[in-house]
């Protein structure tokens, strides 16, 4: 019972829909509900003035997750005045910072020499994540596009 929804075509409407949606479970489904909002640094202003409200009366069974990058995290909300009253009714996880290059270049060197395109050793991959700033669907892309193969695409 997840829900995914882009911040920036979320209209107060919308949220009002889905916090009705969020008082309802599945019968006998003892889980619980989850509303994703994507890209929150494309929320409007009044969109977060009923974020407000309905961010008090949240259903014990639900949650609300708002992702954003970190370049989003660095202008959230910068067209609303103040959006400190809404980020203090949330937890922040910066998952970029926490120690995660590593893993996806291991992960993305598998990956690759799973598809034939590995041609370095791990350093090279940390690298790539890291000059990618941790985005891995940028690390797979510059894969794809034969980056990780050999010196001028020699093994």
């Amino acid at each position: 019972m997840i829900e995914e929804v882009d911040a920036t075509s979320l209209t107060v409407p919308a949220l009002v829909e889905l916090e009705k949606a969020s008082a309802l479970s599945g019968w006998g489904d003892k889980r619980g509900r989850a509303f994703i909002v994507n890209e929150a640094h494309g929320l409007r202003k009044d969109v977060i003035r009923q974020f407000l409200v309905v961010l008090e009366r949240v259903p014990g069974h639900v949650v609300w997750i708002f992702t954003t990058t970190c370049e989003g995290q660095e202008s959230l909300f910068e067209n609303y005045s103040d959006g400190s009253p809404l980020l203090s009714r949330c937890l922040d996880f910066a998952l970029a910072r926490r120690g995660l290059a590593e893993a996806f270049a291991k992960r993305a060197q598998e990956i690759a020499q799973r598809e034939g395109l590995d041609g370095r050793p791990l350093k090279d991959y940390l690298r790539l994540v890291q000059d990618n700033k941790n985005n891995f669907r940028a690390v797979i892309q510059a894969i794809e596009a034969g980056e990780m193969l050999g010196k001028d695409g020699d093994e």
